[in-house]
């Protein structure tokens, strides 16, 4: 996909190292001493925007404001679930980060890695909207009001209905034409 392939060789982390060994592409992670070879380290996005695509594209959603407005949730929650860090330094002078609700410290801002993806999906987002400036431009849908909530329920009561009502009379034939049969063959029985 374009906006992946674009965004492949993207910049990951300061602390991600890549490599290209031979057989795939990987990296290994400073902080962490860990190293992954079968996948890139942002892979997951990737397989997101793609899902966005096919949501935007390929499903009748005709626009990008529901991924804008799932991307802004998002963002709400990385920014709540930051809220509990600060920054702070040592009595040598050196920054470190504490958590005052885990009361974790770390060296590392736990925010880099975090609104890093955040901003690649939001860049990979504009580069689909480049991509596809027509569904860019489609006006949200409005809402619908609550007289044609009310009258699309009172529809599908009504559709409802008249499918159970035929459903019955079908049944109601059914057990009659059965009934028929058993009495046919009653007087068949009989007269034999």
């Amino acid at each position: 996909m374009y906006a992946c392939a674009s965004t492949w060789h993207y910049k990951v982390l300061k602390c991600w190292m890549s490599q290209d060994i031979r057989s795939g592409i990987g990296g290994h992670s400073i902080i962490s001493d860990f190293s992954e070879w079968s996948r890139h380290p942002i892979d997951d996005l990737f397989r997101e925007i793609v899902d966005y695509q096919r949501r935007v594209v390929v499903v009748e959603v005709g626009g990008f404001w529901q991924i804008e407005d799932e991307i802004a949730e998002q963002e709400e929650n990385i920014r709540k679930d930051l809220a509990d860090w600060m920054e702070l330094f040592s009595e040598d002078g050196e920054k470190f980060f504490y958590n005052k609700h885990t009361e974790e410290s770390r060296f590392d801002d736990p925010r880099m890695a975090v609104y890093h993806v955040l901003y690649a999906r939001i860049k990979m987002v504009a580069r689909m909207k480049e991509r596809f400036p027509i569904l860019a431009r489609q006006p949200r849908p409005e809402e619908p009001t609550e007289a044609e909530k009310d009258l699309l329920r009172s529809c599908v009561l009504k559709i409802q209905t008249w499918g159970r009502v035929l459903l019955a009379k079908k049944r109601l034939q059914v057990a009659r034409e059965q009934a028929d049969e058993r009495i046919a063959y009653l007087l068949f029985t009989v007269a034999v």
